[in-house]
């Protein structure tokens, strides 16, 4: 049986590098045939739309990017985060249904990689996995708390439209049209993100699993003792200055930190793509870590660190957060988003109240102030993802599915 994972990317992004990971793990376990079919390649190990070898991927990144986003022009506003309109046609279905894969499973198909109209047109069963809002909202991925995707959309406060009849009604109203008499099921990572689907109109009809990410333990894990003097944060993020992620939420928490005698205890490291993030000058010890490609390199800095703070308003699952807790590292978040599914307050981690920077703060402090509890909670939290989130665990669920679907 062929499975085929469709992604914009294979290992670019949290999303990209979830669907690659499942992929790699149904191979080893040879149940089903898997591969990815993608826009832009980062590995040689999956099938792509366009020959790389003609022109640079890059030029295939801009080019795609550049077309779908033209309609953004014509309004004043750059969106809070990233969008995708998927409006404009291309021939990615024939080229899947040459394939002839026995089930296609859609992960983040983003920038204009799969067309809104074209999903209707694949000859195979369908699986969705959701990794964000993008597939039950007028464009954008997240909505920055906006609730006008549970009513069609319209004066979309993310491009600075005020017409009801704007391009995020035309998105929404395209995904309403060409989907709802469609044979799909789709899988959210979280009940946070479930929970958000059934809000809109344009899931009402589908039927929705829960079926989270899955981390390589035997790649994530603790691996040394912590034996620095200073107590160690830990700060990660693709855009470590988006107010989605909870940056300035986190930067109101530090400046309440370092009005206290944890100031001088701690140290804070992050990591990131290449813009810089500003931290308050409170905080001499800031170390920037840069972008980590490497996993390993990844494990051992999570390892390294006494906590990690995700304190993203909202975010489908967050997979520094499993990986974290794979290393061993407990987690400070918000409760009432994606995170909230790995973590038990007060056990394996701490789950702040009501997005309050305050209430961020006394998790960090609560974590860190008893150093039994906080060992602990380090093997606490590894052990939940031992059981809840091992990849090999993961795989299996989407293996049951696959057969339910095909059979």
């Amino acid at each position: 049986m062929k499975i085929l994972q469709v992604s914009t990317y294979d290992t670019y992004g949290g999303a990209s590098r979830s669907a690659y990971w499942l992929n790699e793990e149904l191979n080893k376990r040879k149940k089903f045939s898997s591969k990815m079919f993608v826009q832009i390649r980062y590995t040689e190990k999956t099938v792509q739309t366009v020959n790389s070898t003609l022109l640079p991927r890059q030029f295939y990144r801009y080019l795609f990017h550049t077309l779908d986003r033209l309609p953004l022009k014509l309004y004043r506003k750059n969106p809070d985060d990233t969008w995708s309109n998927n409006l404009f046609s291309n021939f990615v279905h024939r080229s899947i249904n040459k394939l002839a894969p026995n089930l296609i499973n859609i992960h983040w198909v983003g920038l204009g990689f799969l067309p809104i109209q074209s999903i209707p047109k694949f000859n195979a069963p369908i699986l969705w996995t959701v990794r964000d809002m993008w597939p039950f909202t007028g464009g954008c991925h997240y909505t920055n708390g906006c609730t006008r995707y549970q009513h069609g959309c319209g004066k979309c406060p993310q491009i600075g439209s005020s017409k009801k009849q704007d391009l995020s009604r035309s998105v929404w109203s395209s995904k309403y049209h060409h989907w709802q008499d469609i044979d799909i099921q789709f899988i959210a990572i979280s009940s946070w993100l479930k929970s958000c689907m059934l809000l809109s109109p344009l899931m009402k009809k589908f039927k929705i699993d829960i079926i989270p990410n899955g981390v390589d333990t035997d790649k994530f894990r603790p691996q040394k003792e912590k034996e620095q003097q200073k107590l160690i944060i830990l700060y990660g993020a693709n855009a470590p200055m988006s107010r989605r992620k909870g940056y300035f939420h986190f930067m109101e928490a530090l400046e309440l930190l370092s009005k206290t005698k944890w100031k001088e205890k701690i140290e804070i490291w992050w990591f990131g793509l290449k813009k810089k993030a500003v931290f308050p000058s409170h905080f001499p010890r800031v170390r920037n870590l840069g972008y980590i490609g490497d996993d390993d390199l990844l494990s051992k800095i999570y390892s390294t660190a006494d906590v990690m703070v995700v304190p993203s308003i909202q975010e489908a699952q967050g997979k520094t957060v499993l990986e974290a807790m794979a290393s061993g590292t407990p987690v400070v978040a918000f409760a009432d988003t994606g995170p909230a599914d790995a973590i038990d307050h007060q056990v394996d981690g701490y789950l702040a109240n009501d997005f309050s920077p305050l209430s961020l703060m006394e998790g960090i402090i609560w974590s860190l102030e008893d150093q039994d509890r906080l060992r602990e909670m380090s093997d606490l939290a590894r052990e939940k993802i031992m059981i809840n989130f091992d990849l090999k665990n993961i795989a299996y669920l989407y293996e049951t599915k696959y057969q339910e679907m095909i059979h």
